[in-house]
């Protein structure tokens, strides 16, 4: 049996394997590189380092007696809801139905289900079930 010698377009790879061993390593590490750019552009890239800067300007802010409330507060509007809370299991996993509202007026309900250290939300729709039985709690609340 005679061993094929592949050859590589790109460089000057000459070998068995059918994959270029060099162009591969090249092409993971762009991709790897592609990765965390994308990731440094979407929000969980970027929630960490928004985080330290509001603390830092908070920090400055509240150091100083002389600052004022109206220039110097970040705060653009202040939206008072009530959330309540709905424990539907525990233990593991969890879940909870989440309803932000005014009043009897919900504004959203979301459904968060937790397993240890993991946890998902996903929107609950004024379609669905859980929607209608968020409803008939909060009406019930009044």
């Amino acid at each position: 049996m005679t061993n094929t010698i592949n050859k590589c377009a790109k460089c000057d790879y000459q070998g068995e394997a059918i994959v270029c061993p060099n162009c591969t390593k090249e092409a993971v590490e762009q991709f790897k590189d592609y990765l965390k750019a994308q990731e440094a552009k979407s929000c969980k890239g970027r929630i960490a380092d928004s985080l330290k800067s509001l603390n830092e300007e908070l920090t400055v802010m509240m150091d100083n007696p002389n600052h004022d409330d109206y220039f110097d507060d970040p705060a653009l509007s202040i939206d008072s809801y009530t959330l309540t809370s709905v424990c539907l299991s525990y233990g593991g996993p969890s879940s909870y139905l989440e309803i932000k509202h005014k009043g009897s007026d919900i504004v959203s309900v979301t459904y968060r289900f937790s397993d240890w250290f993991d946890t998902a939300t996903l929107p609950v729709y004024e379609s669905e079930p859980a929607y209608e039985y968020a409803r008939s709690l909060v009406e019930g609340l009044e």
